[in-house]
């Protein structure tokens, strides 16, 4: 996974500082999701190339898996990334004038969890990389989360997912 300008080195945000290293260039990724209100669960894009995203999660705020102490489990680091994917889809959708897709995730390879939670006010990057896109649109994409204060990794997977503008476009053999 290489090509992203912020990397996982070059955004560190200290958990009691307000202030991030580096600038995001999406604030707001509701306009890059079609998700809405609390279901949207990525706080804002740090960086995007032509095959990669990095996304900042910061858990300041409850959300819906967030626990009486503000922490979240670690499977949810799923969603993370499957948010992260969609974003990555939202900007290419922008840079095209086309309205925001429809994903759906079809697989998940090796979810690898290296921690038990998402700590309350400790940010999370995370990076997914395009690895293949075949003619249908349907794509692998490998995925990490990674720790914003030391780096390390605290989650990884292979996501496989479709997009379409209409469920009826999405190939019978992957429909099932």
């Amino acid at each position: 996974m290489n090509g992203v300008d912020a990397g996982f080195g070059g955004v560190r945000i200290n958990s009691t500082d307000e202030t991030v290293v580096k600038r995001p260039i999406f604030d707001d990724v509701s306009s890059l999701l079609a998700h809405e209100g609390s279901a949207i669960l990525i706080d804002k894009i740090i960086s995007c190339g032509e095959s990669d995203l990095v996304a900042l999660v910061e858990h300041k705020k409850k959300s819906l898996y967030s626990d009486a102490q503000g922490n979240v489990p670690i499977w949810v680091g799923l969603e993370y990334m499957a948010q992260t994917i969609g974003a990555f889809a939202g900007v290419v959708s922008r840079q095209n004038n086309e309205p925001i897709r429809i994903g759906l995730l079809l697989g998940v390879r090796q979810y690898l969890a290296l921690a038990s939670q998402f700590t309350k006010n400790s940010p999370v990057e995370i990076k997914i990389e395009e690895i293949f896109r075949d003619e249908t649109n349907l794509a692998m994409f490998g995925c990490e989360i990674r720790d914003c204060n030391d780096g390390h990794v605290m989650a990884s997977a292979q996501i496989k997912a479709i997009l379409s503008s209409n469920i009826d476009e999405i190939p019978g053999e992957i429909k099932g």
